[in-house]
């Protein structure tokens, strides 16, 4: 359940900082037109490296791993004695 919630965390990173990348480099494209496409391209490919440990970082922090507990099966015994 956890590799899904991290899919998911990592998907809503990656849009929301893809759309911010987008509203940033059409206001540098005004002033600056030849800028515009190298800030979205490194906006993009940094976002898309960073969005990953990003995700980890929040997701840990939103779902704490809790410790599993040791399964005792009543039909096997595997302790000796």
């Amino acid at each position: 359940m956890q590799g899904m919630a991290l899919l998911g965390m990592y998907i809503v990173i990656a849009l929301t900082g893809q759309a911010g990348g987008f509203f940033i480099s059409s206001l540098i494209e005004r002033t600056v037109p030849s800028a515009g496409l190298p800030v979205f391209l490194a906006i993009f490919f940094g976002l898309l490296v960073a969005a990953w440990p990003i995700a980890v970082v929040l997701l840990d922090w939103l779902l704490p791993e809790r410790p599993e507990a040791p399964v005792i099966s009543p039909v096997v015994d595997v302790r000796r004695n």
